[in-house]
């Protein structure tokens, strides 16, 4: 039996992406006033050329089957783009499967260590599959004051006072995080449980993961500008590099660059 919560994620997702289309959007005919935001079930289920009712099922989380045929109709049918198309189709497989069991990488080898404590003015930081913090290097402990929270990157986000300080957009900043993570999380949900109760301890004891956790949003994205306000060196821009083995796509190791201005900063205010 597949267990509830996979059921129930999958209906949350078509309904977030249901409520963000509009007729218009779709090619269909404005009906007046609505009372909910978004299409109706049998317009998707139309758009679809599925059953209505069948579709209804699938929103109400019940355990039925979607062929690979189905799964591109229904995606066809609410926009999706290629993000979100990869992420409904890891739902639907996960969503007939069962779990199996914890698995990950916990630690980082003596290579992996030596670069990150070579990079002496590089922020960077080493991840596993639930974005555990494995190691950091020291600039990366002056940015971010790393030891000060949980040794998980999504926990960081939220708990950090530092990070929320310093971020310039702290919102933002945040949902292209989680939006990252969840293509991660998609490749090991069902088969880690360390895994799973990190994200029902952050959707019991974090209103603001909840929220946004709970929009589905998803993007692959390479690298990414950020900008931060540390309370001692001032403004610093940087873009992330992000870098894994070819075996394997963890522990992977994240680096963020700072742009010319920014590493001479960090070079004079000798907190590194």
């Amino acid at each position: 039996m597949v267990g509830k919560d996979k059921l129930e994620e999958l209906a949350d997702f078509l309904k977030t992406r249901r409520a963000r289309l509009k007729p218009k959007d779709v090619g269909l005919p404005s009906t007046g006033r609505r009372r909910t935001a978004g299409l109706r079930r049998e317009e998707v289920a139309e758009l679809a050329g599925i059953s209505s009712t069948w579709y209804t099922w699938l929103e109400q989380g019940r355990q039925i089957s979607v062929s690979q045929r189905t799964g591109h109709m229904i995606a066809n049918a609410l926009r999706l783009n290629d993000s979100e198309r990869a992420h409904f189709f890891k739902l639907i497989k996960r969503q007939q499967t069962s779990d199996l069991g914890s698995s990950g990488t916990e630690s980082i080898d003596y290579e992996l260590q030596s670069i990150l404590h070579c990079l002496q003015f590089h922020p960077a930081f080493a991840l596993n599959h639930r974005w555990d913090l494995l190691s950091w290097n020291d600039a990366a402990n002056s940015v971010f004051r790393f030891h000060e929270s949980p040794n998980n990157f999504i926990q960081f986000i939220f708990s950090s006072e530092h990070f929320k300080t310093a971020s310039f957009n702290w919102e933002t900043d945040v949902r292209g995080i989680l939006a990252q993570f969840r293509l991660d999380y998609d490749q090991y949900a069902g088969e880690d449980s360390a895994l799973e109760e990190l994200i029902d301890s952050l959707l019991r004891e974090i209103p603001e993961f909840h929220s946004l956790w709970r929009e589905h949003d998803v993007i692959q994205r390479t690298g990414w500008s950020k900008q931060l306000l540390h309370p001692q060196i001032g403004e610093l821009t940087f873009k992330s590099v992000v870098f894994e083995r070819t075996s394997t796509s963890f522990p992977r190791l994240v680096i963020y660059v700072p742009d010319p201005g920014s590493l001479k900063k960090i070079e004079r205010s000798k907190i590194v």
